[in-house]
């Protein structure tokens, strides 16, 4: 199970930030640029403007990983969007636990989860399903997944405090917050692969 893309969406539904991280099944061996999408959507083809070949500087989401995203904010507004929305939160429930929304959808070989903000900030990462997790361990993979949200939570929070930061309707460009972002995925995938 790997953290496969990445989507920050502001509180009006447009995104703000969208990243795709490649698994080992993306990446050529030595390589270091991106191989042939055989799974891609309708056969496209994701390219950046050199030699028709990814970097890692120039990797964005597929238009596959974007289709899943704005499914997945589909079902998240259904969930958290206005009364009766945010039924999924228990009670007297505080801090990570009362933004973490859990399980949105399975879509093909993924599973994308939802954590809110109480400035209704959204965060959506798909994850590969792995169907070999026994569903007694399920609930330790959903509490990594919530940390895996808090700390990009963390570092949202700790990019809009910059002042020279533009937050209200712009992409995020912050190679500080893509770094840090980078890192704490890598961090997630190295501990459930």
């Amino acid at each position: 199970m790997a953290a496969v893309s990445i989507a920050i969406v502001g509180r009006d539904d447009k995104p703000v930030y969208c990243n795709e991280f490649p698994t080992k099944y993306h990446w050529e061996a030595n390589s270091g640029t991106m191989g042939r999408w055989e799974d891609e959507l309708f056969g496209l083809e994701h390219l950046s403007e050199k030699d028709g070949q990814f970097t890692e500087d120039d990797f964005d989401c597929s238009l596959k990983q974007q289709f899943i995203l704005h499914a997945a904010l589909d079902r998240f507004v259904q969930l958290a969007g206005p009364p009766p929305g945010f039924g999924w939160r228990s009670p007297g429930v505080v801090g990570v636990d009362a933004y973490f929304v859990g399980l949105l959808c399975p879509v093909e070989d993924y599973r994308v989860y939802g954590y809110v903000t109480s400035t209704k900030l959204k965060i959506i990462v798909v994850v590969e399903d792995d169907e070999m997790i026994p569903y007694s361990e399920q609930p330790a993979v959903d509490d990594r997944i919530k940390a895996l949200m808090a700390k990009i939570h963390k570092s949202y929070v700790e990019y809009t405090l910059n002042p020279f930061n533009q937050i209200e309707g712009t992409p995020i460009k912050s190679k500080t917050f893509k770094s840090k972002v980078e890192r704490d995925v890598e961090a997630f995938n190295r501990a459930l692969s």
